[in-house]
Protein backbone atom coordinates (compact mmCIF):
# COMPACT_ATOMS: atom_id res chain seq x y z
CA UNK A 1 0.00 0.00 0.00
CA UNK A 2 1.34 3.42 -0.78
CA UNK A 3 0.06 6.24 1.42
CA UNK A 4 0.37 10.13 1.05
CA UNK A 5 0.55 12.70 3.56
CA UNK A 6 -3.06 13.12 3.12
CA UNK A 7 -4.01 10.05 4.17
CA UNK A 8 -1.96 10.12 7.06
CA UNK A 9 -3.16 13.02 8.47
CA UNK A 10 -6.86 12.23 7.84
CA UNK A 11 -5.78 8.58 9.73
CA UNK A 12 -4.81 10.86 12.93
CA UNK A 13 -7.74 12.95 12.70
CA UNK A 14 -10.13 10.13 12.70
CA UNK A 15 -8.22 8.62 15.38
CA UNK A 16 -8.79 11.51 17.66
CA UNK A 17 -12.11 11.74 16.51
CA UNK A 18 -12.91 8.42 17.48
CA UNK A 19 -11.34 8.20 20.53
CA UNK A 20 -14.04 9.81 22.20
CA UNK A 21 -16.06 6.59 21.74
CA UNK A 22 -13.94 4.93 24.60
CA UNK A 23 -14.83 7.05 27.12
CA UNK A 24 -17.95 5.09 27.50
CA UNK A 25 -16.83 1.37 27.65
CA UNK A 26 -16.03 0.25 30.86
CA UNK A 27 -13.76 -2.70 32.21
CA UNK A 28 -14.42 -5.32 34.40
CA UNK A 29 -12.11 -7.29 36.66
CA UNK A 30 -14.29 -10.59 37.63
CA UNK A 31 -13.05 -10.83 41.35
CA UNK A 32 -11.12 -8.07 40.90
CA UNK A 33 -7.15 -7.52 40.10
CA UNK A 34 -4.93 -9.69 42.03
CA UNK A 35 -3.05 -8.39 44.60
CA UNK A 36 0.81 -8.14 43.71
CA UNK A 37 3.71 -8.30 46.04
CA UNK A 38 4.21 -4.80 47.14
CA UNK A 39 8.15 -4.52 46.41
CA UNK A 40 7.00 -5.61 42.75
CA UNK A 41 5.15 -2.71 42.81
CA UNK A 42 7.48 -0.63 43.64
CA UNK A 43 10.08 -1.79 41.50
CA UNK A 44 7.56 -1.86 38.53
CA UNK A 45 6.79 1.59 39.51
CA UNK A 46 10.45 2.56 39.70
CA UNK A 47 10.72 1.80 35.80
CA UNK A 48 9.78 4.03 33.37
CA UNK A 49 6.46 2.96 31.89
CA UNK A 50 6.94 1.35 28.89
CA UNK A 51 4.92 -1.15 26.99
CA UNK A 52 6.91 -4.09 28.35
CA UNK A 53 6.69 -2.75 32.22
CA UNK A 54 2.94 -2.09 31.69
CA UNK A 55 2.43 -5.62 30.40
CA UNK A 56 4.33 -6.96 33.07
CA UNK A 57 1.89 -5.08 35.35
CA UNK A 58 -1.46 -6.07 33.85
CA UNK A 59 -0.05 -9.52 33.53
CA UNK A 60 0.15 -9.98 37.48
CA UNK A 61 -2.71 -8.23 38.30
CA UNK A 62 -5.19 -10.38 35.39
CA UNK A 63 -3.63 -13.76 35.25
CA UNK A 64 -6.23 -16.33 36.20
CA UNK A 65 -9.30 -13.24 35.92
CA UNK A 66 -11.64 -13.10 33.47
CA UNK A 67 -11.92 -9.29 32.12
CA UNK A 68 -14.86 -8.01 30.38
CA UNK A 69 -15.23 -4.57 28.21
CA UNK A 70 -19.07 -3.64 28.10
CA UNK A 71 -19.94 -0.21 26.65
CA UNK A 72 -24.09 0.71 27.53
CA UNK A 73 -24.20 -2.59 29.29
CA UNK A 74 -23.14 -4.66 25.88
CA UNK A 75 -19.95 -6.94 25.78
CA UNK A 76 -17.72 -5.80 23.50
CA UNK A 77 -15.17 -8.42 24.73
CA UNK A 78 -14.10 -10.99 27.05
CA UNK A 79 -10.86 -12.77 27.79
CA UNK A 80 -9.67 -14.43 30.64
CA UNK A 81 -6.17 -14.66 30.64
CA UNK A 82 -3.78 -17.72 31.93
CA UNK A 83 -0.73 -18.17 32.65
CA UNK A 84 1.50 -19.02 29.42
CA UNK A 85 -0.64 -16.76 27.09
CA UNK A 86 0.33 -14.21 25.20
CA UNK A 87 -1.84 -11.41 26.51
CA UNK A 88 -1.59 -9.16 23.35
CA UNK A 89 -3.29 -12.84 21.42
CA UNK A 90 -6.90 -12.03 22.78
CA UNK A 91 -6.51 -8.25 21.22
CA UNK A 92 -5.21 -8.72 18.39
CA UNK A 93 -8.55 -6.98 16.62
CA UNK A 94 -9.02 -4.78 19.19
CA UNK A 95 -6.16 -3.43 20.58
CA UNK A 96 -7.13 -0.01 21.73
CA UNK A 97 -9.31 -2.58 24.56
CA UNK A 98 -6.03 -3.37 25.31
CA UNK A 99 -4.34 -0.27 25.43
CA UNK A 100 -7.27 0.73 28.02
CA UNK A 101 -6.55 -2.66 30.12
CA UNK A 102 -2.59 -1.47 30.42
CA UNK A 103 -3.63 1.68 31.71
CA UNK A 104 -6.13 0.52 33.83
CA UNK A 105 -3.54 -1.39 35.80
CA UNK A 106 -0.34 1.11 35.59
CA UNK A 107 -3.35 2.97 37.35
CA UNK A 108 -4.10 0.89 39.69
CA UNK A 109 -0.60 0.19 41.39
CA UNK A 110 -0.19 3.95 41.44
CA UNK A 111 -3.57 4.24 43.76
CA UNK A 112 -2.10 0.99 45.69
CA UNK A 113 1.44 3.21 46.40
CA UNK A 114 -0.46 6.67 46.72
CA UNK A 115 -0.17 7.59 50.70
CA UNK A 116 -3.56 8.64 52.41
CA UNK A 117 -4.25 12.19 51.94
CA UNK A 118 -4.71 14.77 54.73
CA UNK A 119 -8.66 14.44 54.03
CA UNK A 120 -9.00 10.87 54.49
CA UNK A 121 -6.68 10.81 58.00
CA UNK A 122 -9.02 13.51 59.24
CA UNK A 123 -12.31 11.32 58.07
CA UNK A 124 -10.83 8.54 59.98
CA UNK A 125 -10.75 10.03 63.26
CA UNK A 126 -14.47 10.87 63.35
Amino acid sequence: MVYSNKEYGNIFKEFQKNRAWLNDVEIEIVGGENEVDPLVLLRLYDQDPTVDTTVEITTLMVVNRTVRFTKGGKLLHEVTYKPGTNLSDSFAKMPYLLDMLLKLCYGLMVKKLTPPSEDSENEERQ
